[in-house]
Protein backbone atom coordinates (compact mmCIF):
# COMPACT_ATOMS: atom_id res chain seq x y z
CA UNK A 1 0.00 0.00 0.00
CA UNK A 2 2.96 2.16 0.89
CA UNK A 3 4.32 1.67 -2.41
CA UNK A 4 1.04 2.63 -4.18
CA UNK A 5 1.07 6.18 -2.48
CA UNK A 6 4.76 6.71 -3.02
CA UNK A 7 4.17 5.80 -6.56
CA UNK A 8 1.16 7.97 -6.72
CA UNK A 9 2.47 11.06 -5.18
CA UNK A 10 5.76 11.25 -7.06
CA UNK A 11 3.48 11.35 -10.42
CA UNK A 12 1.55 14.10 -8.95
CA UNK A 13 4.56 15.85 -7.66
CA UNK A 14 6.56 15.62 -11.06
CA UNK A 15 3.15 16.73 -12.93
CA UNK A 16 3.10 19.82 -10.39
CA UNK A 17 6.73 20.53 -10.89
CA UNK A 18 6.72 20.66 -14.36
CA UNK A 19 4.17 23.30 -14.81
CA UNK A 20 5.90 25.79 -12.47
CA UNK A 21 8.62 28.25 -12.61
CA UNK A 22 11.83 25.96 -12.69
CA UNK A 23 12.28 22.71 -12.16
CA UNK A 24 16.05 21.63 -10.58
CA UNK A 25 17.40 17.54 -10.75
CA UNK A 26 19.99 16.48 -8.67
CA UNK A 27 21.87 13.60 -7.45
CA UNK A 28 24.99 12.94 -5.40
CA UNK A 29 26.57 11.31 -2.24
CA UNK A 30 24.44 10.79 0.79
CA UNK A 31 25.63 9.64 4.13
CA UNK A 32 23.54 8.51 7.30
CA UNK A 33 23.63 8.68 10.77
CA UNK A 34 21.48 7.18 13.92
CA UNK A 35 21.89 8.60 17.61
CA UNK A 36 21.57 4.82 18.70
CA UNK A 37 25.17 3.67 18.80
CA UNK A 38 23.26 0.18 18.54
CA UNK A 39 22.40 1.48 14.84
CA UNK A 40 25.16 3.25 13.77
CA UNK A 41 28.19 2.67 16.10
CA UNK A 42 30.57 5.68 16.76
CA UNK A 43 33.21 6.55 13.57
CA UNK A 44 30.92 4.65 11.12
CA UNK A 45 27.79 5.59 8.93
CA UNK A 46 25.19 4.38 6.91
CA UNK A 47 26.24 5.72 2.57
CA UNK A 48 25.04 5.77 -0.42
CA UNK A 49 23.62 7.96 -3.17
CA UNK A 50 20.39 9.63 -4.23
CA UNK A 51 19.21 11.34 -6.85
CA UNK A 52 15.73 13.88 -6.46
CA UNK A 53 13.90 16.83 -8.04
CA UNK A 54 13.14 20.25 -6.33
CA UNK A 55 10.42 22.83 -8.09
CA UNK A 56 10.48 26.06 -7.22
CA UNK A 57 7.15 27.81 -7.28
CA UNK A 58 8.08 31.18 -7.71
CA UNK A 59 11.09 33.43 -8.51
CA UNK A 60 13.30 36.15 -7.02
CA UNK A 61 15.00 36.34 -3.93
CA UNK A 62 13.13 34.24 -1.73
CA UNK A 63 10.44 31.11 -3.08
CA UNK A 64 8.60 28.29 -2.16
CA UNK A 65 10.16 25.01 -3.23
CA UNK A 66 8.38 21.65 -3.15
CA UNK A 67 10.68 18.32 -4.23
CA UNK A 68 11.14 14.91 -3.95
CA UNK A 69 14.49 12.23 -3.23
CA UNK A 70 15.24 8.64 -3.17
CA UNK A 71 18.21 7.46 -1.09
CA UNK A 72 19.72 4.23 -1.67
CA UNK A 73 21.53 3.49 1.64
CA UNK A 74 23.60 0.77 3.02
CA UNK A 75 21.82 -0.78 6.05
CA UNK A 76 24.50 -1.97 7.35
CA UNK A 77 26.79 0.87 9.33
CA UNK A 78 30.34 0.88 7.83
CA UNK A 79 33.94 3.07 8.79
CA UNK A 80 34.28 2.89 4.90
CA UNK A 81 32.17 4.99 2.59
CA UNK A 82 31.59 2.90 -0.21
CA UNK A 83 28.93 5.77 -1.98
CA UNK A 84 28.11 3.60 -5.09
CA UNK A 85 28.33 -0.43 -3.77
CA UNK A 86 25.93 -0.66 -1.37
CA UNK A 87 24.98 -4.00 0.21
CA UNK A 88 21.95 -4.97 2.26
CA UNK A 89 20.78 -1.92 1.02
CA UNK A 90 17.58 0.80 2.84
CA UNK A 91 15.90 2.43 0.36
CA UNK A 92 14.16 6.39 1.68
CA UNK A 93 11.93 8.07 0.11
CA UNK A 94 11.71 11.55 1.17
CA UNK A 95 9.15 14.08 0.26
CA UNK A 96 10.14 18.13 1.15
CA UNK A 97 8.82 21.46 1.33
CA UNK A 98 9.36 24.84 1.96
CA UNK A 99 11.10 27.90 1.47
CA UNK A 100 13.90 28.82 -0.42
CA UNK A 101 16.10 32.20 -0.47
CA UNK A 102 18.70 33.51 -2.71
CA UNK A 103 21.35 34.73 -0.32
CA UNK A 104 23.44 36.82 -2.77
CA UNK A 105 24.28 37.42 -5.95
CA UNK A 106 28.19 37.42 -7.28
CA UNK A 107 27.30 38.12 -10.96
CA UNK A 108 24.12 37.75 -13.58
CA UNK A 109 25.06 34.03 -13.71
CA UNK A 110 26.54 32.77 -9.59
CA UNK A 111 24.11 33.00 -7.06
CA UNK A 112 24.46 31.42 -3.76
CA UNK A 113 21.45 29.80 -2.48
CA UNK A 114 19.49 28.65 1.11
CA UNK A 115 16.72 26.53 1.97
CA UNK A 116 14.97 25.34 4.79
CA UNK A 117 12.49 22.46 3.87
CA UNK A 118 9.84 20.26 6.35
CA UNK A 119 10.66 16.64 5.32
CA UNK A 120 8.91 13.13 5.31
CA UNK A 121 11.16 10.64 4.82
CA UNK A 122 9.29 6.85 3.92
CA UNK A 123 11.44 3.88 4.79
CA UNK A 124 10.54 2.32 1.59
CA UNK A 125 12.41 -1.02 1.98
CA UNK A 126 15.23 -2.33 4.37
CA UNK A 127 16.62 -6.28 5.01
CA UNK A 128 14.20 -7.00 7.65
CA UNK A 129 16.04 -9.00 10.39
CA UNK A 130 19.11 -8.49 9.33
CA UNK A 131 19.22 -6.52 13.45
CA UNK A 132 18.91 -8.67 16.66
CA UNK A 133 15.83 -7.62 18.50
CA UNK A 134 14.88 -4.85 19.32
CA UNK A 135 16.35 -2.94 16.48
CA UNK A 136 14.69 -4.99 13.41
CA UNK A 137 11.22 -3.20 13.56
CA UNK A 138 12.20 0.00 11.65
CA UNK A 139 8.71 2.93 11.40
CA UNK A 140 7.79 3.31 8.13
CA UNK A 141 7.93 6.88 8.07
CA UNK A 142 9.43 10.06 10.27
CA UNK A 143 10.13 13.59 9.72
CA UNK A 144 12.84 16.05 9.51
CA UNK A 145 13.95 19.49 8.51
CA UNK A 146 16.40 19.70 5.88
CA UNK A 147 18.62 22.85 5.61
CA UNK A 148 20.49 23.37 2.58
CA UNK A 149 23.50 25.78 1.01
CA UNK A 150 24.08 25.97 -2.70
CA UNK A 151 26.25 27.72 -5.34
CA UNK A 152 24.31 28.05 -8.64
CA UNK A 153 26.34 28.70 -12.09
CA UNK A 154 23.56 29.31 -14.79
CA UNK A 155 21.82 26.29 -15.12
CA UNK A 156 24.47 23.76 -12.80
CA UNK A 157 24.11 23.54 -9.12
CA UNK A 158 26.55 22.54 -6.42
CA UNK A 159 24.79 21.74 -2.95
CA UNK A 160 25.15 20.47 0.70
CA UNK A 161 22.87 19.81 2.97
CA UNK A 162 21.79 18.36 6.23
CA UNK A 163 18.77 16.39 7.28
CA UNK A 164 17.80 16.61 11.32
CA UNK A 165 15.50 13.75 12.33
CA UNK A 166 12.66 14.08 14.84
CA UNK A 167 11.41 11.18 14.96
CA UNK A 168 12.80 7.48 15.80
CA UNK A 169 13.36 5.38 12.95
CA UNK A 170 13.65 2.32 15.16
CA UNK A 171 10.07 1.10 16.56
CA UNK A 172 9.78 1.65 20.50
CA UNK A 173 13.78 2.84 20.82
CA UNK A 174 14.24 6.25 21.75
CA UNK A 175 17.05 8.15 20.33
CA UNK A 176 16.91 6.19 16.98
CA UNK A 177 16.45 9.79 15.08
CA UNK A 178 18.29 9.45 11.19
CA UNK A 179 20.38 12.62 10.46
CA UNK A 180 21.54 13.02 6.79
CA UNK A 181 24.68 14.82 5.52
CA UNK A 182 24.16 15.07 1.32
CA UNK A 183 26.17 16.47 -1.62
CA UNK A 184 24.47 16.93 -4.97
CA UNK A 185 25.47 18.28 -8.32
CA UNK A 186 22.36 19.35 -10.46
CA UNK A 187 20.48 21.23 -13.35
CA UNK A 188 17.72 24.08 -13.45
CA UNK A 189 15.54 24.06 -16.20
Amino acid sequence: MIRQLLCLMFLLLSCFAFSQAGIQFMGGLSSAQNENLEVTPEGSSHSGYFFGADAALNQGKMFFIIGAQYHKLSFEAQTTKNYFSVENPMNWFKLRFGLGFQLFQISDDIKVKAKTLASINALVSYPENFNPEPYHIYNSSVAAIALGLGLEFKSISFELGYDIGFFNAVNKIENSKFDFLTASLGFKI
